[in-house]
C-alpha cells in the first residue's frame, strides 16, 4: 500500500502522511472507492483485484464518512492532474507542493530557504535512486533473454524504486513549460531555454542529481567504472598529445591539462554508459505502451512477462539497444566534451539539455 501512497503523493494527488493514507483507505471496503475515484478518472485501467494484489490493500477500519470525501477529494484531483491538460505547477505555491518534505522543512517549516535545500536534497536522493539502478538496466542491454530470473526481477525493483523518487517542484514546472512552449510549436532548443530561463534552480539541481547519478552508478556498476576508466583514457592520451604538438603549430602546451582531460574523459565515459543502460530500459516501456500496455499499472509479474517477451523477440530488442548505445555515445561524449571547460559540473547540466532535446 505504501507504493501506492509514494505515488499518489509524487503526483500532488494526496497530500496528507502515510498514515492518514492507511486510516482513509486501508481496508478493502475503503480502497474500493479510492479504486473508483482513480479507476473514473482514468488513472487507474485494471480490475479492483489486481489493484488490491499490486498494493496490498490491507488494514483497519475507517471512518465512511470522511473516506467518501477523502476518496472525492482524490478523484477531483486526479481528472484535473492526470490526462490531457493538467495544471502547471506553481515552485512557490508550498501550500500545494507535490514534493516529500526532507528533515529540514520539516523541522523548520517550508519556507523559500528550506525549500531550496530541500530540493537539492531531494535531487541528490533521487540522483542516487537512479544511478542505483543503471547496474539493473545494463543487464537488461548486456545480457537481454540470457539474464537470470533474479537478474530481471533486480531490475523491475529498481525501477519501482526510481518511480517512486519523484522530482522537485522546480523540475516538474520547468519541463511542463517546456512541454507548453513545444505543444505551441516552438521547437526544442528554444523551448528548453525558455523555460529552464524561468526556472533557474531547476537546472542547478539537475546537476546535483546529474552527479549524484553518475557517482552512484560508478560506485554500484562494474560496467560504467569500466566505461569511466576507458573515457579517462582516451581523453588523457589526447591530452598528452596536444601538449606535444601544441607548440609546433602555435598553441600553448598545456591548452588541456592531463588531469583535466581524465576527469572529462572518464564523466563522459560514465554518463554514456549510463545513458545506454537507462536509454535500454526507456525504451523497453515504451513498446510496452506501443503495445497497449499500461506500463505504471502492471504488477511485478506481469513487467516480467513482458521483459521476458521482449528480450525473446531479437529483432526488437537490437532494436533497441542499436537505438540505446547511440544515444549513450551522444550523451556521453556532450558531457566530456563540456566537462573540458568546466570539470564536469557544466556536463551535467549541458548534458541533460541534450538529454532533453535528443
Amino acid at each position: 500500500m505504501e507504493k501506492l501512497y509514494n505515488q499518489l503523493y509524487k503526483d500532488g494527488k494526496y497530500t496528507k502522511t502515510f498514515e492518514d493514507f492507511q486510516s482513509q483507505f486501508g481496508t478493502p471496503e475503503t480502497s474500493e472507492k479510492l479504486y473508483t475515484a482513480l479507476n473514473e478518472a482514468g488513472d487507474y485501467t485494471r480490475s479492483f483485484d489486481d489493484f488490491k494484489a499490486q498494493f496490498n490493500i490491507a488494514g483497519k477500519t475507517s471512518d465512511p464518512v470522511n473516506v467518501e470525501a477523502n476518496a472525492g477529494s482524490v478523484k477531483n484531483t486526479a481528472s484535473e492532474s492526470g490526462g490531457g491538460s493538467s495544471e502547471l505547477v506553481d515552485p512557490s505555491d508550498f501550500d500545494n507542493s507535490k514534493e516529500q518534505d526532507t528533515w529540514i522543512e520539516k523541522t523548520f517549516g517550508k519556507n523559500e530557504f528550506t525549500d531550496i535545500l530541500g530540493d537539492f536534497i531531494r535531487a541528490g536522493r533521487s540522483g542516487v535512486t537512479a544511478g542505483r539502478s543503471v547496474d539493473e538496466s545494463f543487464d537488461l542491454y548486456r545480457k537481454g533473454k540470457d539474464m537470470t530470473d533474479e537478474e530481471v526481477m533486480n531490475f523491475i525493483q529498481a525501477g519501482r524504486d526510481m518511480e517512486n523518487a519523484g522530482q522537485t517542484d522546480e523540475m516538474i514546472a520547468a519541463s511542463q513549460l517546456m512541454q507548453e512552449y513545444k505543444d505551441q510549436g516552438m521547437s526544442g532548443l528554444p523551448a528548453f531555454f525558455y523555460a529552464y530561463m524561468k526556472n533557474p534552480t531547476a537546472l542547478a539541481q539537475y546537476a546535483v542529481q546529474s552527479l549524484a547519478q553518475m557517482g552512484a552508478a560508478a560506485y554500484d556498476s562494474d560496467e560504467v567504472r569500466k566505461a569511466g576508466y576507458a573515457g579517462a583514457g582516451t581523453f588523457a592520451t589526447g591530452a598528452l598529445v596536444a601538449g606535444q604538438v601544441g607548440p609546433q603549430i602555435g598553441l600553448p602546451e598545456e591548452l588541456v591539462t592531463v588531469p583535466t582531460a581524465a576527469i572529462s574523459g572518464f564523466m563522459g565515459g560514465v554518463s554514456g554508459a549510463m545513458e545506454t543502460g537507462m536509454t535500454t530500459a526507456q525504451l523497453m516501456q515504451e513498446a510496452a505502451t506501443e503495445q497497449g500496455l499500461d506500463w505504471a499499472s502492471m504488477t511485478d509479474d506481469e513487467r516480467f512477462k513482458w521483459v521476458r517477451e521482449l528480450t525473446n523477440d531479437e529483432e526488437r530488442y537490437n532494436d533497441i539497444t542499436s537505438k540505446a548505445l547511440a544515444r549513450g555515445l551522444t550523451i556521453g561524449s556532450i558531457d566530456a566534451v563540456t566537462g573540458l571547460v568546466s570539470l564536469g559540473v557544466g556536463g551535467a547540466v549541458t548534458g541533460k539539455g541534450a538529454d532533453i532535446l535528443i
